[in-house]
């Protein structure tokens, strides 16, 4: 087992950290003060081929996981709300598109996004349907030439922003089961009333609230087979676990960074921070945690690279990594003391955003609901004795 990164692996880490000293810390300031991350920063991510797709010989294929954590934990370091913004323009929108939309779709609104020209949000959570993915109630009726939707979406990363989007329909509202009359659609903003979320969570990132009335979408709309939109949901899901486990690391030890460099520099009672056994044993204490939750993240990201089923390490990942990142992030908030709760102090916006990122694509809660259900799947075939 080698727990070395290849030397294609420490290029693209080294190429974007690079990119991220030179063209995200010096406007954190400003995208924060504006609170909006900045088109051209979708453009160059992608004219680097740092979101997640890479072209091998004149056809975009998705880049290893491996790779797309490493991206994720770097940015979110620095800033988990441009991370996140980033992370679900590429791997929710994207991947949705990438992997089951048709030649037309993929002409008309990837190849331009993956090139840098535009913008995707994944519409997915209701008012009244967050986890519940089945119980979303925008319509899709069926007319001449399409479909009209009529509802509303609500917490969508990218909202404003985005210049297409993939979202989730009810088609078939008389089936018996729910999972069973669920459709995707990929389509356009143009004429789309969109709202802007104020938050205190993931800033700069855009969360919006999207209304669609008569909304047209031609049947060329449609993603994927009729009526099958909950299993794709489901699979895009399973796979942006990962990335937001590793968004919450890089959350995470960005806060511990922070920490330790306060620890190091603060005196009381005549010495540094780190300097008194008990604090530095709570460092000590923390950082097996982070490693911890990083080794699942990349275990799932291995899984999922190689081709095996890795729904069960995708949610432990994202179940453990988020728990951890929660802990270590308050923890690094209490090192500074009272300025922790001061705005333009650094470490302000890690527990936030470290109890943000528990929320996307299933809580807690879901993520033990996913760890109990494929357990009891092993338990059924294999006993307990189940690799573990």
């Amino acid at each position: 087992m080698d727990f070395a990164w290849t030397e294609e692996q420490q290029a693209f880490k080294s190429s974007l950290q690079s990119f991220i000293e030179a063209e995200i810390k010096p406007h954190l300031t400003s995208w924060y003060r504006d609170d909006v991350i900045p088109r051209e920063l979708f453009a160059q991510m992608a004219e680097r081929q740092f979101l997640g797709y890479r072209e091998v010989d004149g056809r975009w294929v998705e880049a290893p996981t491996m790779n797309q954590t490493i991206a994720a934990e770097a940015l979110a370091e620095v800033s988990p709300g441009i991370a996140v913004g980033l992370l679900a323009h590429a791997g929710l929108g994207l991947y949705a598109l990438h992997r089951f939309g048709n030649e037309a779709q993929k002409e008309r609104y990837f190849l331009p996004a993956v090139r840098g020209e535009l913008i995707s949000a994944f519409a997915n959570t209701e008012p009244t349907a967050g986890s519940d993915v089945a119980n979303i109630s925008l319509q899709a009726r069926p007319v001449s030439g399409g479909y009209l939707l009529n509802g509303t979406k609500m917490f969508i990363t990218n909202g404003t922003l985005a210049d297409f989007l993939v979202v989730s329909a009810v088609t078939d509202p008389e089936v018996r089961s729910k999972h069973e009359g669920i459709s995707l659609f990929v389509l356009g903003t143009e004429g789309l009333k969109r709202r802007k979320i104020r938050k205190r969570v993931w800033t700069p990132s855009d969360l919006a609230t999207l209304f669609f009335e008569d909304h047209f979408v031609p049947e060329g709309g449609l993603l994927g087979e009729l009526n099958e939109g909950f299993k794709l949901i489901m699979r895009t899901f399973t796979s942006s676990r990962i990335g937001l486990a590793a968004l919450a690391i890089g959350t995470a030890l960005g806060a511990y960074r922070l920490a330790l460099a306060r620890a190091n520099s603060r005196e009381t009672f005549g010495k540094k921070l780190f300097d008194h056994q008990a604090k530095a044993f709570e460092f000590a204490a923390t950082l097996p945690r982070l490693e911890a939750a990083r080794l699942l993240v990349r275990k799932a990201a291995w899984l999922k690279d190689s081709g095996q089923d890795y729904t069960l390490a995708a949610s432990m990942a994202k179940f453990y990594a988020c728990e951890e990142a929660k802990a270590i992030c308050f923890f690094a908030a209490e090192v500074f003391g009272a300025s922790g709760i001061m705005e333009d102090n650094p470490i302000y916006k890690y527990p936030l955003d470290a109890w943000a990122s528990a929320l996307g694509e299933g809580t807690g809660d879901i993520q033990k609901l996913v760890i109990s259900r494929e357990v009891r799947k092993r338990l059924e075939t294999t006993g307990p004795q189940f690799e573990i």
